[in-house]
Order: structure tokens, then C-alpha cells, then sequence
């Protein structure tokens, strides 16, 4: 399953590597790279089930080799190359602002969407690059950019991988270096095709970096959460932004929509917000309010493509909740948006009102499973100060024998900046526009028991 990275990670291992003040020996360096690949070992209650033995000592074979002394960067990116083979959001390692050759970021941001890879946020001297797409990095063009960043990747599946590396990992000139993607300068020659459709060659220069906390102070790593004050794709909207980047900043909020009789619910983390009543008090309070209503709302989505995860305590009653409350379930009464941003108890939620109202899914592959690993505990390495995880459980809302790598949505709509730019969300409009008689369809014979049996999930079971 994993020969295709072969060619690619003998590549990497031939790339010139930045060159840091601080290093570790080559001893230093193996030493750490055993404690985490034992740890995965010993801890993981599943580190191979994508990845066989055999691929997992081959990496290991490779990092043995190293010789002469060992780059700070060189090394969270050989980590990271390894715990990613366990193909799982918590089996996880990044770097911090204290990371020597992590201190400073390009104050920029990067999405993939289904036609490429765009800058979707930037700050001075970048601004006007808003909106462009990246048609190459030092001659190797957006699909080779994209493959080589996946390698590194904590996600649950390989669909995710893609946009995990795009999103995580071009921020940091780091990066550049380590794929040997820089001039002889040290600088990064990008290639653009403006959002005005002109080609234009940029130079990112590592001399007007950020700092790391100033790039990363939006405080949080979702692509869609920017740091404030930067020029946005928002920016180039006309009009409003779409409904579902309109309060962001909110765990969780309501609106009702097509005249009352669909509710909007949003939630994008499923913890307490402070200018909020309690989840669960907000909760009862909405379904009081659905309750008190001359009729009841003949549709309701539920949002979560923002859910990056949280407490899958609060999450997994809320979806029964539904149920319980006589709120739903009709075919087509309930619909879930999700996307590569719905991960470990987004996902697990989203497996959760599966089971509990037969939703319909709507939008991209969840970014994470439904049956995941939990319980991600710090491990720690003496030398680089690197702080990786790595989980010791797994758990889902669904049962022990859901396999899926994600949740594959009933309705397939992707990301595509085109829909973005034009403030246009596809995803909830193919919810509003879902007919009854289409969401009978997807959940036949014995998978309205076993969700992750029905029709549309045949492509999220690994091979």
C-alpha cells in the first residue's frame, strides 16, 4: 500500500538540508527517532494498520544511515516522516516557536482546493498575492508539491494527508529548505497565476519573515482561521461571506433559515464558549425553542466542516439528542456538512448522528474516522525539544468493526475556490435542495443499522 512513497522518500533523503547553528550528532538524532518509533510500538493500539512492518523498518533502515550532525529541521521533518506512517491525526508532531529554524514563518497562508493550491491569507509584502494560485515552487509543479508535503502529514487518511501538508507546512521558509525548494540566495521562487489570471513569478525572501507566533496567533491551526488584520480571500468576495464563514469565532450558534422551516445549526467545537450559555445549557435551549415553535423546521443541518474536535463527551449525546426529542428522523429531515476540517471528535460526531438519525452527509470526506485513536499522550526527546504524541486507545461513536479511514459524504461537493471567491456556499445549497425522495435512497436494507455499510462508504474502507 505504501511502495508508491518510496521513490519519493529516497529523493528526500538526498536533499540538501538547512544549515542551523544548533545540531544534534548523529547519535542524538537516531536516539530519539528509537524512542518514537518504539513508543508507537509499544503504545499505539493500531500504528500498522495502513502501514505494514515492512515499511515501517524500511524508514527506519534509512534514519539509522544518517551521518554527521543532524539539523534541527532536518529533524522534526524526519520524525515527522515517520510518525506519519501511522496514518493518524494524533500520531502527531509539530514544531513550536522555540524550534531552532521554526522561529519566524512567511506571513502567509495556503488551501488546497479541488483546482490547486491557493494563498488565501497574507500579510505585508504578500498582500496582493491574495487569491493567486501556485502553479509551481522552484520548477516542481502543484501536484509534485502536494505528493512530497503528504509525507509528512498526521491524518487518518490519505486524502487528508494532501491537504494537511498544503495547509501546515508552506507557511514555514523551513520547509523550503529542507525540500531543497530555494535559490542559491536561500530564497523561494514561486510561481502565480493571480486572481486576476495573470502568470507572475514571485520571491519569497526569508529576510521579512514573521514572527511564528504572529503567523500562527489566529489561535487556532484550521486554514480557514487567520491571523487578525491580514488581507483575506474574504477580502475578494463581493458582498457578504457565506453564511458558514460568518461566525468562526463561535463554538456553537442557530439561525433559521427558507422562512423557518430549516434550522442552521453551527457547531464548530463541541466545548463551552465563554460568551455563551454551557454547551449543553445552549443545547436544551435550541431544542426548547424548536419545541415552542408553531411548526417544527422540516429540515436541519447541522455544520461541522469548521469542528476540528474537542470533547467527544459533549459531542456524542448531543447527537441522540435529535432522536430523543422527537426532532427528527424523517429521510432527508437531518443533514450533516462535514470536510477535511471535521477531525477526531468532529468525525466521531458526525459517525454519532449516522447511527442516531440517518443523516445525510453532505460536502467532502471527513478529515478524520469515525472509530479513531485516542488518548494522545506527549513522548519525550531529550535533545531536540520537539514535544510529538501518541495515542493509546481507540474509540468511535459507531461500533468496533467501522474500518472507514473517514466518513465519505452521500452528496460529494469539494472545495472549490471558484465557489469560494464568488461567496457561494455549494455545500449547504445541495442540502436545501435535497429532496426526500433522494435521502431514502442512501441509507438501504441493513445499513440504516450499520451506517458504514451503506452504498456511499464503499470508497472509505482501506483496501
Amino acid at each position: 500500500m505504501q511502495k508508491s512513497i518510496f521513490a519519493i522518500v529516497a529523493f528526500l533523503y538526498l536533499l540538501p538540508q538547512a544549515a542551523l547553528s544548533q545540531n544534534l550528532t548523529a547519535a542524538q538524532a537516531l536516539e530519539e527517532a528509537e524512542i518514537i518509533y518504539q513508543t508507537i510500538q509499544g503504545r499505539h493500539p493500531e500504528y500498522d494498520w495502513y502501514t505494514d512492518s515492512a515499511t515501517w523498518e524500511a524508514e527506519m533502515t534509512g534514519l539509522r544511515a544518517r551521518q554527521g550532525p543532524v539539523s534541527h529541521v532536518q529533524q522534526y521533518f524526519d520524525l515527522a516522516r515517520l510518525m506519519s506512517l501511522a496514518t493518524d491525526t494524533h500520531t502527531q508532531i509539530y514544531p513550536g516557536p522555540d524550534t531552532p529554524g521554526f522561529e519566524t514563518s512567511f506571513p502567509l497562508r495556503f488551501r488546497l482546493y479541488e483546482e490547486g493550491i491557493y494563498i488565501v491569507a497574507a500579510d505585508e509584502p504578500y498582500r496582493d498575492l491574495v487569491g493567486a494560485r501556485v502553479t509551481s515552487i522552484d520548477g516542481n509543479d502543484g501536484e509534485t508539491i502536494v505528493a512530497a508535503l503528504a509525507l509528512f502529514a498526521s491524518s487518518d487518511h490519505p486524502i487528508r494527508k494532501q491537504s494537511w501538508g498544503v495547509t501546515y507546512l508552506l507557511r514555514h521558509p523551513a520547509t523550503y529548505h529542507y525540500m531543497g525548494w530555494t535559490n542559491d540566495d536561500g530564497h523561494v521562487e514561486m510561481a502565480l497565476e493571480t486572481h486576476e489570471g495573470e502568470e507572475v513569478t514571485v520571491e519569497l525572501n526569508h529576510t521579512v519573515d514573521a514572527s511564528f507566533d504572529e503567523v500562527h496567533g489566529s489561535g487556532s491551526a484550521a486554514g480557514y482561521f487567520w491571523p487578525e488584520g491580514w488581507r483575506t480571500i474574504e477580502d475578494l468576495v463581493p458582498g457578504d461571506v457565506p453564511l458558514y464563514r460568518q461566525s468562526t469565532d463561535r463554538n456553537y450558534w442557530y439561525t433559521y433559515l427558507d422562512g423557518g422551516n430549516v434550522l442552521y445549526f453551527q457547531l464548530n467545537r463541541p466545548d463551552n464558549d465563554e460568551d455563551e450559555l454551557p454547551v449543553y445549557d445552549f443545547i436544551l435551549s435550541m431544542f426548547a425553542d424548536i419545541g415552542a415553535r408553531e411548526s417544527a423546521p422540516e429540515r436541519i443541518i447541522v455544520d461541522v466542516r469548521h469542528n476540528l474536535g474537542g470533547w467527544i463527551d459533549y459531542a456524542v449525546p448531543f447527537s441522540y439528542m435529535f432522536l430523543i426529542t422527537d426532532t427528527c428522523c424523517t429521510p432527508g429531515n437531518m443533514v450533516v456538512l462535514a470536510g477535511r476540517d471535521t477531525i477526531s471528535a468532529g468525525s466521531v460526531f458526525v459517525g454519532s448522528m449516522e447511527r442516531a438519525t440517518r443523516a445525510i452527509v453532505v460536502g467532502e470526506p471527513t478529515g478524520g474516522r469515525p472509530y479513531n485513536f485516542l488518548g494522545h499522550r506527549p513522548v519525550d526527546l531529550p535533545y531536540s525539544g520537539l514535544l510529538p504524541e501518541v495515542p493509546t486507545y481507540r474509540l468511535g461513536a459507531t461500533d468496533s468493526t467501522d474500518g472507514r479511514m473517514y466518513i465519505a459524504p452521500d452528496v460529494h461537493v469539494p472545495e472549490r475556490f471558484e465557489d469560494v471567491i464568488a461567496g457561494r456556499d455549494a455545500a449547504l445549497e445541495a442540502a436545501l435542495n435535497l429532496t426526500p425522495e433522494e435521502a431514502r435512497g442512501y441509507y438501504p436494507g441493513a445499513s440504516a443499522l450499520y451506517p458504514w455499510l451503506r452504498p456511499s462508504q464503499a470508497g472509505a474502507h482501506p483496501e
